[in-house]
């Protein structure tokens, strides 16, 4: 990949270059043809590619362009649904999805990830990872994703609960 970039004479970030690793799955065509994709879209973007300097791509530019969630909203929402009220979250996360056109099964894919990042307690974690496929085989059936962001939302609040001391 850095040989490609250098060659080709792209100005790609490091978080950019992580966010093309991570989001290919180790599929280096994958990785070359968002980053082609990334680097026209940036040229594109008013204010860049003038001047005759390369056009940044940033970890930001990847993510738009592929439509996966952006990390910091993934991240808010699991702040959202450990720390706020069941409504508050679920109304949140609704407009983030709505806003930025994400599918819930990206959202839940991400979230997965996060979580078991988390340390939680073996019978917390298991619970939520339980919940979390659920889920996401309730979407691939077809069910409605409101219903299902309720059902994600709750989950947390189920594992959030059982982690409060009494």
């Amino acid at each position: 990949m850095n040989a490609i970039i250098k060659a080709e004479g792209l100005n790609v970030t490091e978080d950019a270059k992580d966010a093309l690793l991570s989001l290919s799955g180790g599929d280096m065509r994958r990785v070359l043809n968002v980053m082609q994709a990334s680097h026209m879209a940036a040229s594109s973007a008013p204010g860049q590619g003038q001047g005759g300097g390369a056009s940044l791509i940033d970890a930001r530019a990847v993510y738009l362009c592929t439509g996966d969630p952006l990390p910091e909203d993934i991240s808010r929402m699991l702040h959202l649904m450990l720390n706020e009220s069941f409504e508050s979250a679920f109304v949140e996360i609704r407009s983030t999805c709505y806003t930025n056109g994400y599918a819930l099964s990206d959202v839940i894919r991400e979230l997965t990830v996060l979580v078991l990042g988390m340390g939680l307690p073996e019978a917390v974690l298991g619970q939520l990872l339980d919940e979390l496929s659920t889920i996401e085989w309730r979407l691939a059936a077809g069910c409605s994703d409101k219903v299902q962001l309720a059902s994600l939302v709750g989950s947390f609040m189920v594992a959030r609960e059982a982690m409060t001391p009494e």
